[in-house]
């Protein structure tokens, strides 16, 4: 699948943006890190979900876009979205968003 746009950079620490009826998810990742990208982004959006960022229920940005905007495979979000639902930190189920499930403990850093 080809992006919409090129990827556009995101940096953390910006509040939350509504995208549609869905959270716009501030992420950097860095590619030169030895930490696989998608705990990366796990330990990002787990990050965000402790310190409140997002509501509880709200859904986040599908899959596909985020992935797109980050200049990342599918596979890369789909490993971190798997690692926060397996957590309890996101609820998934096929043909609806991901949505926020509680507020998690933050994940263990690599290593």
């Amino acid at each position: 699948m080809r992006c919409a746009a090129p990827p556009v950079p995101s940096v953390l620490g910006k509040g939350p943006r509504m995208n549609g009826n869905s959270i716009r998810l501030d992420v950097a990742l860095d590619v030169g890190d030895r930490v696989p990208l998608y705990y990366q982004l796990a330990q990002a959006l787990s990050r965000q979900l402790r310190d409140g960022r997002y509501p509880v229920g709200s859904a986040l940005e599908p899959e596909r876009q985020l992935a797109c905007r980050l200049g990342v495979s599918r596979n890369t979000v789909r490993a971190a979205m798997a690692m926060l639902e397996q957590q309890g930190i996101i609820n998934c189920a096929k043909g609806v968003p991901h949505t926020v499930a509680g507020r998690p403990a933050v994940l263990r850093t690599a290593g």
